[in-house]
């Protein structure tokens, strides 16, 4: 094997390289048109053997070979110090030795491997870029011709741009990972036992936005080089759209490995991502899906994996998922969802329903709560629990908060001068679009003729992002033109007292998880007493939500929340309803518990 550690130090030094051995495997074009080429060379060059290496890690590998060939292709080529010394080669040129006799230090080894003059040229991709190397050898010494090299130097460069085309149409020109259509018609190609992860980077979003285009793209293909190095030669890894990419296994796919895979991935994704501006850190979800077991067609694969990918974006953590048929379903109805809220808006398939707010002492009516309700023309009633986070995922949240503002300030207005009644809202996207929802509410306001102070905006603390510096100009905004904040499902996310110490609110609303856990555990209600105090000491009023007994609203009321809300208190109710029973009842509540009938008879 010293010819072939000869021709690695023939051909220089190792190159930064575009195209890999690892690319060559999968040419079945580049494989194709070598068989042509290769036999073709010989005659025309009076040598006995050809064959092309390409750089694989710190040594060449065979990637194609013809004639009396020294060693076939795949075989890895190593490299020799001593060798290396005697025999420097330089890129970019033609490499010759017509005879071996000439170099006493190759001449034995050579005579036994039958070769005794050798053509070695780059092949180059782009300016100091060779990918690899085409070699020509004949049994005889010999003068190559002028004919004989140019043929070479033409051979070269008919591969290179051979190569150029391919790895064009079947890479994805942003991470240098494989493409969609090449991995799918590879699958095929295969035709064997497969697993198939399709991995989203959750908050490129919020990347984008730190970090601007140019280096996020950078973070980007950084990502995809460390995908491909946690998967290994066995995946073949390709971009399926911006920061989302799918993985293709063929060998040991059962659940243990491949969950095994997954955790590796996790892993190399956990790690810190280095750009000039600032470190990141990217967050991804995972979805398996595998063949035969969940489908041998690559479309259905492709299809369960995102399923599969969509429930784990259900959790903080975002583990790794493998399809099943019972998430399918969901998926299946999540898609209709997304297709169909376009439609709900032309077809006026939203309502308002409206909950009301009561002082937890007085029983006085405070507020109402305005919650959306979406009657679809074939699912019937679908909850807000199944259609707003869809919703979110897709981009539409924010119009649905626009249709609510609008509503909810229309009828609002329509009831100000009856009643003296606040509106509260909740905007979710307004943390991600605060600015523009901002102009939208005085706009809608102007529109509507609503009393800014009549006006409550609710933002959700929801879990695991709340930018509290994005708000807080927006807020304090809205605050000086006289309208209300608040913060809504406290407790349930990241935000804690950061929120209420940060943003200029008036309204802590407690998630309903702790106003159902007090009676039986001291140490929640430890911890709702806490959250009354310092909200109190921020001289931020307190609404316990979730209120569904008398006993609850007793507990809540020695404790000090200031107002509670929730089906005991009342039930959210349409427009019509609402008015009816402001007209003939304007307490809003309950009037034949003993607990309310007392408290009223001692006001």
């Amino acid at each position: 094997m010293l010819i072939l550690r000869v021709i690695f130090l023939l051909c220089g030094r190792r190159p930064i390289m575009k195209i890999t051995y690892d690319d060559l495997f999968y040419y079945s074009s580049f494989q194709e048109f070598t068989k042509f080429l290769l036999p073709l060379l010989l005659p025309h060059t009076g040598t006995e053997a050809a064959m092309i290496t390409c750089h694989d890690g710190s040594s060449l590998k065979i990637a194609a070979s013809a004639g009396n060939s020294p060693a076939k292709a795949g075989t890895s080529l190593a490299a020799d110090e001593e060798i290396k010394q005697i025999l420097p080669g330089k890129q970019g040129e033609l490499l010759l030795i017509e005879d071996t006799s000439h170099y006493p230090e190759l001449n034995e080894c050579m005579k036994k491997l039958g070769v005794r003059s050798s053509m070695s040229v780059p092949i180059v991709l782009s300016e100091d870029n060779p990918c690899g190397f085409l070699h020509l050898f004949s049994t005889q010494p010999q003068k190559f011709s002028t004919a004989a090299q140019d043929h070479v130097k033409q051979a070269a460069l008919v591969i290179a741009r051979s190569l150029m085309l391919e790895h064009q149409a079947v890479h994805d020109s942003l991470t240098g990972t494989f493409n969609k259509e090449f991995l799918v018609n590879y699958f095929h190609q295969v035709n064997a036992p497969a697993a198939l992860y399709h991995i989203k980077i959750e908050n490129l979003p919020d990347i984008l936005k730190k970090l601007g285009r140019e280096e996020a793209e950078q973070v980007l293909q950084d990502a995809a080089l460390r995908l491909k190095q946690s998967a290994g030669r066995e995946a073949v890894t390709a971009s399926l759209r911006e920061g989302e990419f799918l993985l293709l296994f063929f060998r040991d796919i059962s659940r243990e490995t491949l969950a095994g895979h997954g955790a590796q991935i996790q892993e190399a994704f956990s790690k810190t991502f280095f750009s000039e501006k600032t470190p990141v850190k990217l967050s991804v979800s995972i979805g398996v899906s595998r063949s035969p077991a969940d489908s041998r067609s690559i479309e259905d694969l492709l299809y369960f994996a995102e399923v599969a990918l969509y429930e784990s974006r259900k959790y903080a953590k975002h583990p790794t998922v493998f399809y099943h048929t019972g998430i399918k379903n969901e998926r299946t109805l999540e898609k209709t969802i997304v297709e169909d809220l376009p439609k709900a808006f032309q077809n006026n398939e939203f309502s308002l329903v409206y909950q009301p707010q009561f002082d937890s002492e007085t029983m006085e009516l405070r507020a109402v709560e305005a919650f959306i309700r979406w009657q679809h023309p074939v699912l019937g009633y679908i909850p807000p629990a199944d259609f707003l986070p869809p919703a979110s995922r897709s981009g539409l949240i924010k119009h649905i908060d626009q249709w609510v503002i609008e509503e909810g300030c229309r009828t609002a207005a329509s009831l100000q001068h009856k009643y003296p009644l606040s509106l509260s809202l909740n905007v979710a996207s307004f943390a991600y679009y605060p600015e523009e929802l901002t102009t939208f509410i005085f706009n809608t306001l102007k529109r509507t003729g609503l009393s800014p102070g009549r006006l409550e905006l609710e933002l959700t603390e929801t879990e695991g992002h709340f930018p509290l510096k994005e708000t807080k100009t927006s807020l304090e905004t809205l605050q000086q033109a006289g309208l209300r904040t608040a913060i809504g499902n406290f407790g349930s996310g990241d935000a804690s007292f950061n929120a209420v110490q940060s943003l200029p609110l008036h309204t802590l609303k407690l998630d309903r998880s702790f106003t159902k856990k007090m009676l039986e555990d001291k140490e929640q209600e430890k911890v709702v007493e806490q959250m009354i105090t310092v909200a109190h000491m921020f001289d931020v009023i307190v609404v316990g939500e979730g209120v569904e007994s008398s006993l609850q609203w007793q507990k809540l009321n020695a404790l000090g929340c200031d107002y509670v809300q929730g089906y005991y208190c009342g039930k959210p109710v349409p427009l019509s309803i609402l008015e009816s029973f402001l007209e003939h009842d304007p307490t809003f509540s309950n009037a034949y518990d003993p607990f309310l009938q007392q408290n009223r008879s001692s006001l």
